[in-house]
């Protein structure tokens, strides 16, 4: 193959990766309520996350690291470098069930809320 095929082919395949990204977070938004979490991308030597958070108005996947004020710092995936966006895939399905699992662990205390105020709100004297 030679060079100029070579690196069309290379952009070809990042602009196809970004655009499932793309494609990844409407998924997320469209069937997911919105729960802040995230799992371990690499414990050493700085440990990062993959992360579903709400940044600059909008939830997104994206990578996490600890902030060395105590606080999180959330960049969107598609402003991480390429390389880090290929290696995130692979931690996809786990944000996946976890965000299932929030929120099945959600949907009971979210009923049980909604019992209780309408209890309040129909109560009459």
């Amino acid at each position: 193959m030679n060079e100029p095929n070579a690196r069309d082919e290379l952009f070809s395949a990042c602009n196809e990766l970004n655009s499932l990204w793309k494609q990844l977070e409407v998924k997320f938004t469209g069937i997911y309520m919105s729960f802040p979490t995230r799992v371990e991308l690499q414990p050493v030597p700085t440990p990062l996350y993959l992360g579903w958070h709400k940044v600059k108005g909008e939830w997104r996947v994206c990578l996490g690291r600890q902030a060395e004020t105590g606080g999180w710092d959330w960049k969107p995936i598609l402003e991480c470098p390429i390389e880090i966006r290929v290696e995130a895939v692979a931690h996809i399905r786990i944000l996946e069930k976890e965000l299932i699992r929030l929120r099945q662990e959600f949907l009971p205390r979210v009923r049980e809320a909604v019992n209780s105020l309408r209890e309040i709100v129909e109560y009459r004297e």
